[in-house]
């Protein structure tokens, strides 16, 4: 698919290497101003949100944040069909996105303006990830090319990782 005639307003405004270890205040802010979506418990409106959990004791609030409905995933990007977010400590650790179709690594990188080594990422970003091409629309397998996105911004910490009483 071409994608060079599409509008690429949101992901030029907000690089998904920018949304790593935001709030989800603050993601929700970017969707809200820009697609109108509204999240009945992070929005806009809860400026003064601060994460109350840990990974002990507190651990469903050490997890939580906003998840983007599928319906507004390809408003986000329109080769874009699911979007999952995951927090720790009221930070966003982990992005990852499913593509609608396999498309190629490098059309992923100049799309979403991802950094192409590991030398060049910026701070808030540990890992980059793109999945393996498996059975993509009953495509061969290829690894220039991807249904998958993932986008690491630091790693996992839960109860495993730290010494719970």
């Amino acid at each position: 698919m071409d994608t060079s005639n599409i509008s690429m307003s949101f992901v030029a405004k907000y690089p998904l290497v920018t949304w790593l270890r935001k709030s989800p205040i603050e993601i929700s802010c970017m969707l809200e101003s820009e697609l109108g979506y509204k999240d009945k418990a992070f929005n806009c409106g809860h400026k003064n949100y601060v994460n109350k959990g840990d990974p002990c004791k507190k651990t469903k609030e050490y997890y939580e944040g906003l998840q983007i409905p599928g319906y507004l995933a390809p408003h986000i990007y329109p080769l874009i069909k699911t979007i999952s977010l995951a927090f720790e400590h009221g930070d966003l650790q982990d992005l990852s996105i499913e593509f609608k179709d396999s498309i190629s690594i490098d059309q992923i990188k100049q799309i979403f303006r991802l950094p192409s080594n590991r030398e060049h990422f910026p701070d808030n970003i540990m890992y980059i990830y793109y999945g393996e091409n498996v059975s993509a629309l009953n495509k061969p397998v290829d690894p220039q090319y991807t249904r998958w996105l993932d986008i690491v911004g630091f790693d996992h910490m839960g109860a495993g990782d730290v010494d719970c009483k």
